[in-house]
């Protein structure tokens, strides 16, 4: 991975196309994108902020940063605290899932962002979560291929492998195998409440949170 060379605070990214397709399938009978620009955080969130920038305009906005981010007015936003440094909890993705699902499948919203403070690691895993979850393999590798770099002035040799969304989850599912089964149960069933699954999803609750010394359950 190429060193950043300049402030953190410059906006980076990638803008990701979710293509819904299968007419038959989806409700209404039509086939819809949804736009996903992964980032760093908006420098219109910032505390104190007093310009909204243009760059930062979306009909929703999921956040993974470990730390408070003033949320935009009459806008769809969620926040999911994920700390730095420790790993993805089942939890983490089953909400952030859930929440990017009900934005782009069923709200059909065509322009989402996800971002965590520097944008290089925590807003990436949970994109690539999303699509190892609700996408094949050939259509995730797809959707990443076909990314559309979005930066800021930054000096990076080669964007188009800088933080694959899909290269990042791989590692933690290499980490924790276990994690699969709640991206296939989610998967199957796009609001189930993962009935026939839920023994062996606790279980690996379990399981983390002993990892991440959260204590016993």
């Amino acid at each position: 991975m190429e060193e950043i060379k300049k402030e953190s605070a410059r906006d980076h990214g990638f803008i990701y196309t979710l293509p819904f397709r299968d007419s038959a399938k989806y409700e209404g009978g039509k086939d819809w994108d949804v736009q996903v620009y992964v980032r760093n955080r908006p420098k219109s969130f910032e505390i104190g902020a007093k310009t909204y920038h243009e760059a930062d305009q979306a009909d929703a906005y999921l956040s993974v940063t470990d730390t408070f981010t003033v949320a935009p007015t009459g806008k769809n936003f969620v926040w999911m605290p994920w700390n730095e440094g420790r790993h993805p909890t089942p939890e983490l993705y089953y909400a952030c899932n859930r929440t990017l699902i009900w934005w782009s499948h069923y709200m059909k919203l065509p322009t989402i962002q996800v971002f965590c403070d520097g944008g290089s690691h925590r807003s990436v895993s949970i994109f690539g979560a999303f699509l190892r979850t609700y996408f094949t393999k050939s259509q995730a590798a797809d959707i990443v291929a076909k990314r559309v770099p979005k930066f800021d002035d930054y000096e990076i040799k080669d964007r188009s492998t800088w933080c694959d969304p899909l290269e990042y989850i791989d590692s933690y599912l290499e980490t924790f195998p276990s994690d699969r089964l709640l991206f296939k149960a989610m998967g199957k069933d796009y609001l189930s409440r993962l009935d026939t699954y839920c023994d062996d999803v606790w279980k690996q609750v379990k399981e983390r949170y002993a990892d991440n010394k959260g204590g016993d359950l």
